[in-house]
């Protein structure tokens, strides 16, 4: 991909703050966001597996990472990134989800601190 096709998918890419909600925050913040989640959605021609699914509520970000189990040594968290390469979702209810394919380095997102709520 030459750099003005680079530029332009994200000039075009759905604008955030995009969420992702992760069992492993201790293992991203050291390594990065993997693509490793399994298709949630009833088309799986949309987001073929793994991806890293991404949405526009920081709320359900937050239900996805208390629903995983993780490792006793790792903790949930919620990371936020404000522009992906993926796959754009509309749901139904308003909310926007992506999916990204490729993986997430450390230094495109940083950790949503969790405000008690």
């Amino acid at each position: 991909m030459s750099p003005m096709e680079k530029a332009w998918r994200l000039l075009k890419s759905p604008e955030g703050p995009w969420y992702h909600g992760t069992s492993r925050m201790n293992q991203a913040v050291q390594q990065g966001l993997q693509p490793r989640g399994r298709v949630r959605y009833p088309d799986p021609n949309i987001a073929p597996s793994p991806g890293l699914f991404f949405t526009s509520d920081p709320n359900e970000a937050r239900g996805f990472a208390s629903q995983s189990k993780s490792n006793p040594k790792e903790r949930p968290g919620i990371v936020m990134v404000r522009n992906i390469d993926g796959v754009p979702v509309k749901m139904h209810d308003g909310r926007q989800h992506i999916i990204a394919r490729k993986p997430i380095l450390r230094d495109r997102f940083e950790e949503v601190q969790d405000d008690g709520d």
